[in-house]
């Protein structure tokens, strides 16, 4: 099975990175082929609200939305990873959903991902409380269901700001996604 991660984070070494890498190290374990795109790294432009993608399935501004568009189409199952800014995901992973919309099922001349891809949910903040977490995980499951994307479970940490700290929970983590693969 091919399983793309996608790390929400502008830091590709930060507490969402090692949570992924925990889950990526499990699967890799049990075979799977993996591959991880930190979409802090990527060059994503602003949807300019132009709406070409609601009659074409495409957009019309060229960067790196393709290749990651593609990584999508090849993954079997997609987990998307977000951290928690100010109680919501970061901008930049916000613009990277926005600028799935050639895909979102509710425009009439959208693209879409070959059939029965399945996808998880992957939250990680600083703070005590779930409330966040819960958020960002139904915001994930939401771009999914737009996509088609039939989601499958979901995992968080609470207090969890640095890597180390991940990494310290990491019999955690491995618990909230043993049955993923």
């Amino acid at each position: 099975m091919k399983i793309l991660f996608l790390n929400g984070s502008p830091n590709p070494d930060g507490a969402t990175a090692a949570i992924l890498s925990v889950i990526q190290g499990a699967a890799e374990e049990k075979g799977h082929i993996c591959r991880c795109i930190c979409l802090g790294e990527m060059d994503i432009h602003f949807c300019v609200g132009c709406k070409s993608c609601y009659e074409t399935g495409t957009c019309c501004q060229q960067d790196d939305m393709d290749e990651i568009h593609a990584a999508m189409e090849e993954a079997d199952v997609i987990v998307m990873g977000l951290p928690s800014y100010w109680g919501d995901m970061p901008g930049h992973a916000k613009t990277f959903i926005d600028r799935t919309t050639p895909y979102c099922d509710t425009n009439a001349g959208h693209s879409s991902f070959s059939d029965g891809k399945i996808g998880y949910a992957v939250a990680v903040r600083a703070g005590p409380t779930t409330r966040e977490s819960d958020h960002l995980i139904a915001s994930i499951e939401h771009f999914y269901g737009h996509l088609h994307i039939e989601m499958k479970g979901s995992a968080y940490l609470t207090l969890a700001d640095t890597k180390e700290q991940v990494l310290a929970r990491k019999e955690e983590v491995l618990a909230q996604c043993s049955e993923w693969f």
